[in-house]
């Protein structure tokens, strides 16, 4: 770690040169800013003309309206107030000037119109709420800045000692400062004119337009720092991925709100003070605290965050109003083990090095690096500080006091934009945030954090980014217990009470379980109670067998009875392959009856993967069928074939009950990343342990389980064992039939199935419409293996209203499921939500130093409680490293780290975003492919699909969508994809191509295989052919583009951002299309729809959209009279 002291003594070392650099915005620029000559408009700034050229994108838009108000409480002048707002508006030309490409034109001074809205006759509560309800639509009114002034003003009175006066402006015209400025001349001429005084104000020697013009002529200054911003903005991600409620649409609506909060006194004297400890401005105190909750949310290290400066390097410039203000792009370098003081001192060196090359607009910046631009955010940055410096009006008078409010435009610039002030000694924070994006209760957290951890940076600040904390208590305790299921422990123990006291003990915390071996109660224990209960009720059916409990249970105790007789017993490992039949089940109770765990070995399985597994567990004896035996013969292992019927009437001997719940009861092989699958152990308390708390959690009786898993994994688990510990029956099907859904539900009708289990991709096959009649004896339906879509969720609600939708989560380390949810009618969500921790199970969401995240923040979904697996089989390094101790519990238990990805929601569901390592990066966005897929699944002609990336041999990487088409569908054209992708998804996430396959390869558990799919040719991203204009419109645009882009030859499928084009140029193409065409496109098309192809095809919709009825009929017999070859040539030719 860095000696913080040692780098404060060399920074005050070279304090002399470091107050010069901070000096330095101070002194004079080159020259003097002169007053222009002539009445020609002046040019406008580079700041203006970014702005400019946004109005013409989004002309109805009111997000660069800036509005500021006063409460004026006594008796006030209003004369005096209308003739201190005339002389503003004469004494300022931008405020009554006009804007268009050619510049700003000042027009001649007229007054300002004043507004009034008389609510003198509403009691205060009303007034005020009648008052926000006008302001708000008078602020969010857009501007023609070609037409009209870019400034109003309302005056509410709300009684004869109260009013309001509300002025709105255009960002083109002003910046906080401005308003500042403003205010405090309205101010000083308010104060003169009502009492009979001339202004006391000094003419203004410039105006706006004359800093224009001098901006204008700094061009060759210029070179130095556009090579600064370019080489410290080279590799930065374009977007920070902020956790949200809801996906980034495609196109923002800049739609937003606003959160206030007030630090207290305490704090806000603690921070000035950090500030002075360590020669920093408070500005990067913030910047420091703010970066270091960005990385906590995000877990990105790279962050770029925007900041405005005022602009107003020359001191000419500080009292007039107008546009000075720039944006920078502060970029930081956050690491969790980063101490904060060095993270504040790694921000005063980039600020100050930003500020000596301010000089460059953003807009220049823009232009001269252009980003691949993408209209789902903002380029750049998506996150905005600002701790604003700006001066106050003084209202101070004989009769009239004066108060300044705040005003919410509703609307967001950015994703996440934080605002600091200073007043009354108190800072005071206002989070402005999107609301196409976030919930005002996540930002209301949002700001709680940021205030523990400003709290905690001030009381240490040698504390590591990782250490700043960040949770209030009631926050910690209710994702720690609450809704951990640390809570409901002691619920879930009572409410096992009806499975005796045996049973509870095997419940007990590890510690308390290994005390002594019990006799008590395990599962198959409980089969063999309900065995005596219902000796004659059908427990299993298969293949037109009807298998009792007394005669299931005979039947297993024989072959346990041989079992024992061969030596097997607690802790020997027993091979089961064999087909799904009655004998399949007979051997997996056996085997438990026995005392000794069964290794499930799926008989498709290749001979390699059967034999690793044979060998790795270590199992001394293979149970069978006749037809299988060939498969092991080259195996030295002893083979008892279950088809054999020798094994006949009943068992001679008690079976031996010295069994301990920590005695395994099953190994389940899941894949491995090694390339080899891992033995997942689970104790026969575990397995006791999931099936009680699924008796606990589904209340409906169990009549008939339909059992879709294959053997060879723990899904199968709670369904055979579920069932037959309830005394229902366990219909299963034929191995040809599980993948047929007319004969499932055929199946469902003929044994009145109340349960199923199933994924959820499959089960969508099971409930097409011609099944339903057959449906009609469900009761419960589970999903689980996968994540369930909330089409999924509304498909099922819509055709079984009446039939309870869950969906479960487990991985095999957590034996079978450890968190559930119940669907409603209400979800609406991408995603099913994965509910809540099951009886006895803890889940936690981590980030990498294992510690809790925010409600809403991403983590490491992790495990805890009852149900854990006792680990991997011969794999001693790799359970160290996934089965964790628990921190949060002091009792030795231990955590899984599930290697999923989730957060906790608001009202502490469990929300499942993917896999950890399905999270990818292109071209620098972080990507999760399971909403792509969720999308393209959401397609009506696609069945399935899964999203890949791959890499070239260049080093690129693409996404690649491999699709299954529905059965009477056709497969759509990859544009065709694409547009509908670009609909809800932003450009980065839609794949460049498209792989039709009859069917996706999976895996033996049923769960798509996507290793195979990388295997599978792809179509090969290939260079763009030149394409030539088809039509006269595709021409006409082709001349456009080359004249303003200085390209000799374009493609109709050339990107026009790619080709060198920018938001100017963008300007320049819709005037010129205006020209040629004799139509007006609204610039946004030029930027959703930016190829030749694409813009024609939209101005031939306008074109046609424009023709009345009549028109449009008299050009259609025109065209019916044309034979083929001319209306060839008028198409082709024009």
């Amino acid at each position: 770690m860095t000696d913080t002291t040692t780098q404060v003594e060399q920074q005050q070392a070279n304090r002399t040169q470091l107050i010069a650099r901070l000096r330095k915005t101070d002194a004079p620029a080159d020259g003097v800013i002169s007053k222009r000559s002539g009445d020609q408009p002046a040019p406008l700034s580079y700041s203006q003309e970014r702005l400019w050229i946004m109005s013409q994108l989004e002309p109805d838009n009111p997000i660069y309206n800036v509005a500021g108000a006063v409460q004026f409480d006594g008796l006030l002048n209003t004369q005096a107030l209308q003739h201190s707002l005339d002389e503003v508006v004469r004494r300022h030309e931008i405020l009554r000037s006009r804007f268009t490409s050619e510049g700003q034109q000042v027009e001649p001074g007229g007054g300002l119109p004043l507004t009034r809205l008389n609510l003198a006759g509403f009691n205060q509560d009303s007034a005020m709420a009648q008052f926000q309800h006008c302001a708000d639509a008078f602020i969010r009114r857009p501007f023609l800045l070609a037409e009209q002034p870019p400034l109003r003003a309302l005056l509410a009175v709300l009684g004869e000692r109260r009013h309001i006066l509300l002025l709105t402006l255009h960002h083109i015209v002003s910046d906080r400062w401005s308003v500042g400025v403003l205010m405090q001349e309205v101010a000083a001429l308010y104060g003169a004119y009502s009492q009979g005084k001339p202004s006391a104000l000094p003419e203004l020697p410039i105006q706006y337009g004359d800093y224009c013009v001098w901006q204008r002529g700094q061009q060759e200054k210029w070179a130095k720092h556009l090579d600064y911003w370019r080489q410290k903005l080279t590799g930065a991600s374009p977007l920070l991925a902020l956790p949200t409620d809801r996906p980034r649409p495609p196109t923002p609506s800049y739609r937003g709100d606003m959160h206030y909060f007030e630090l207290s006194a305490e704090l806000s004297r603690a921070l000035k003070q950090l500030g002075k400890q360590y020669k920093v401005t408070l500005f990067m105190v913030m910047a420091a605290a703010f970066n270091a909750l960005l990385y906590r949310y995000t877990g990105s290290k790279d962050i770029c965050i925007g900041y405005p400066v005022a602009g107003r390097s020359q001191s000419q410039t500080a009292a007039l109003i107008g546009y000075f203000v720039n944006t920078l792009v502060l970029r930081c370098q956050v690491e969790a083990e980063l101490p904060f003081s060095e993270l504040l001192l790694q921000l005063r060196g980039q600020a100050l090095q930003d500020q000596d090359h301010q000089g460059l607009s953003f807009g220049q910046l823009l232009e001269a690096l252009n980003p691949v631009r993408n209209t789902s955010h903002a380029p750049l940055f998506q996150v905005m500080l600002a701790v604003q410096n700006v001066p106050m009006a003084d209202f101070r008078m004989q009769d009239v006091s004066a108060v300044p409010l705040t005003m919410n435009n509703r609307v967001a610039q950015f994703d996440l934009s934080l605002f600091v002030d200073e007043r009354d000694g108190k800072l005071l924070g206002s989070f402005e945030y999107s609301t196409d994006l976030f919930d005002a209760g996540t930002i209301a957290r949002m700001a709680g954090h940021l205030q523990i951890l400003l709290a905690g940076a001030v009381g240490n600040p040698e504390l590591l980014v990782s250490q700043l904390p960040l949770l209030p208590e009631a926050e910690t305790r209710q994702l720690l217990d609450d809704w951990s299921g640390v809570g409901r422990a002691a619920r879930a123990l009572a409410s096992t009470a009806h499975f005796t006291e045996d049973a509870l003990l095997i419940q007990q915390a590890p510690k308390a379980r290994a005390a002594r071996p019990t006799d008590g109660l395990l599962i198959h224990r409980l089969f063999e109670q309900q065995a005596q209960l219902t000796p004659d009720k059908t427990a299993l059916v298969f293949a037109g067998q009807r298998i009792s409990y007394g005669e299931l249970n005979s039947r297993a105790a024989l072959w346990a009875e041989r079992l024992l007789d061969l030596g097997i017993g607690p802790e020997c490992r027993v091979g089961v392959c064999a087909e799904r039949s009655v004998e399949l089940i007979v051997g997996l109770l056996a085997v438990l009856k026995a005392g000794a765990a069964y290794v499930p070995l799926d008989p498709s399985y290749p001979e390699d993967r059967l034999d690793f597994m044979l060998s790795d567990a270590g199992i001394e004896l293979l149970l069978t069928q006749s037809a299988l035996v060939d498969k092991f013969k080259h195996r030295a292992i002893e083979m008892l074939c279950l088809d054999n019927d020798s094994a006949k009437g009943q068992a001679k001997r008690t079976l031996s009950r010295s069994l301990s719940p920590d005695n395994t009861a099953y190994i389940i092989y899941t894949s491995g990343s090694t390339g080899q699958p891992k033995g997942v152990a689970v104790s026969h308390g575990n397995l006791l342990h999931s099936t009680l708390a699924r008796t606990n959690y589904y209340r409906e009786p169990l009549g008939c389980f339909l059992l879709l898993s294959s053997f060879a994994f723990d899904s199968s688990v709670a369904g055979i064992f579920w069932t037959l510990s309830q005394g229902g029956c366990l219909c299963l099907p034929q191995q040809e039939d599980l993948t047929d859904p007319a004969v499932l539900a055929e199946l469902i009708k003929q044994h009145r199935v109340t349960h199923l289990l199933a994924l959820p991709s499959f089960y969508t096959a099971i409930i097409n419409d011609g099944n339903l009649p057959k449906l009609n004896t469900l009761q419960e339906v589970i999903v689980a293996g996968e994540a369930c879509s909330g089409d999924i969720a509304a498909e099922h609600h819509r055709k079984l209203p009446e039939v309870r939708f869950y969906n479960e989560y487990g991985p095999t380390e957590g034996t079978v499921w450890s968190s559930v949810y119940r669907s409603t009618t209400d979800d609406t969500g991408v995603t099913l939500p994965i509910g809540r921790a099951i009886d006895k199970v803890r889940t936690y969401i981590l980030d990498r130093q294992r510690q809790p995240v925010p409600i809403g923040v991403s983590g490491e979904l992790c495990i805890g409680g009852a149900g854990l697996a006792q680990g991997y089989l011969n794999q001693s390094a790799l359970t160290a490293e996934k089965f964790m101790p628990n921190p949060f519990a002091a009792n030795g238990e231990r955590l899984y780290k599930t290697g999923d990805l989730a957060r906790f929601r608001a009202d502490g569901e469990i929300e499942f975003l993917g896999r950890i390592d399905n999270q990818v990066k292109i071209r620098g966005y972080r990507i999760e492919l399971g909403e792509i897929e969720e999308r393209l699944h959401q397609h009506p002609a696609i069945k399935d699909a899964v999203v890949l990336v791959t890499e070239e041999v260049s080093g690129n990487k693409r996404l690649v969508a491999y699709l299954v088409g529905r059965q009477s569908a056709v497969m759509p054209e990859a544009s065709v994809l694409q547009a509908y992708l670009k609909q809800t998804l932003p450009d980065y996430m839609v794949p460049s191509s498209y792989v039709a396959l009859d069917a996706l390869p999976l895996m033996p558990n049923g769960k798509r295989d996507r290793l195979a799919l990388l295997n599978i040719k792809q179509p090969a991203a290939q260079a763009r052919a030149f394409k030539p204009a088809s039509n006269w419109i595709e021409a006409d645009l082709a001349d456009i583009w080359r004249e303003v882009l200085g390209l000799e030859a374009i493609g109709v499928d050339a990107d026009f951002f790619e080709q060198g084009g920018h938001s100017l140029a963008a300007i320049q193409v819709k005037s010129r299309i205006q020209c040629v065409f004799n139509m007006d496109v609204p610039a946004k098309m030029l930027f959703e729809s930016p190829t030749i192809e694409l813009q024609a095809a939209e101005i031939a919709r306008l074109q046609i959209q424009q023709h009345d009825d009549r028109s449009l009929d008299e050009l259609i017999k025109e065209l019916e009279q044309l034979s083929d070859e001319e209306v060839s040539h008028f198409l082709v030719g024009k």
